[in-house]
């Protein structure tokens, strides 16, 4: 187990340093989402029914939070022509680094740069809708904060297996399928109740139901734990260069 934490944080360290320039993308995205989520946001708290004011924030957070941590550490996004990731895995699978020292060196690279994204986001997401005037309790806001943090971090995961496990163009169709996905149905969500998942979810918070932020940092630490196995069975038989 030692050599297992040992040899994941070499190559999450690894991993970070090559990221150079690339944690200013996600500073862009942060300040990008406050200028429009927070506005919305806090007309929707404060009773504000608009349709596309609803679908528009849960879209753009949802969406865009899972992928903090791939923001920092993609080194090509030409998924499609060339199966980058897959190339990775090959050149790390020549030298005596095991499987296990693989996954969790991942999975330790996207929490590093996720959770602090995270936390700037939440913090920064705190202090402009207290200047637009809303009236979040810090408990609440800690709650609602750690429920969306584990819900990105579950659906990161989620990326970190097709990313690790299937080729370039299988990774770039499951994201495209999933944002498309994800922006139909918040919209029929949207326009079948009339509601804002950001919002609710906020409220919930407020009125006493923080514990599921326990539930679903629970799940998050759950999920890392299920991926990180599925994604070792998967890379001991995967082939690199024809799948």
């Amino acid at each position: 187990m030692n050599s297992t934490i040992r040899g994941a944080m070499f190559l999450a360290k690894e991993e970070l340093r090559r990221s150079k320039w690339k944690p200013i993308l996600v500073l862009f995205f942060i300040a990008y989402m406050l200028i429009f989520i927070v506005p919305m946001f806090v007309d929707a708290l404060n009773g504000e029914e608009v349709m596309f004011i609803q679908w528009t924030m849960d879209f753009l957070m949802i969406s865009l939070l899972p992928i903090f941590g791939f923001m920092c550490t993609q080194t090509s996004f030409s998924y499609w022509k060339s199966d980058v990731n897959a190339r990775k895995l090959s050149s790390l699978r020549v030298f005596p680094i095991s499987l296990r020292q693989i996954v969790w060196g991942r999975i330790l690279t996207i929490l590093a740069t996720s959770l602090p994204a995270l936390l700037l986001y939440f913090i920064s997401f705190f202090i402009c809708a207290a200047a637009y005037g809303a009236e979040i309790r810090v408990g609440a806001m800690i709650s609602f904060s750690i429920l969306w943090a584990a819900f990105s971090i579950c659906i990161s995961m989620v990326y970190l297996f097709v990313e690790m496990c299937f080729n370039g163009k299988t990774y770039f169709l499951f994201s495209l399928l999933y944002v498309f996905g994800l922006l139909i149905t918040l919209m029929l969500i949207s326009l079948t109740f009339d509601i804002s998942l950001i919002e609710r979810s906020m409220h919930a918070c407020m009125n006493g139901f923080g514990w599921i932020a326990i539930v679903a940092g629970a799940a998050a630490a759950l999920m890392i734990i299920i991926v990180q196995k599925q994604v070792r069975n998967r890379l001991q038989s995967r082939n690199y260069f024809h799948d």
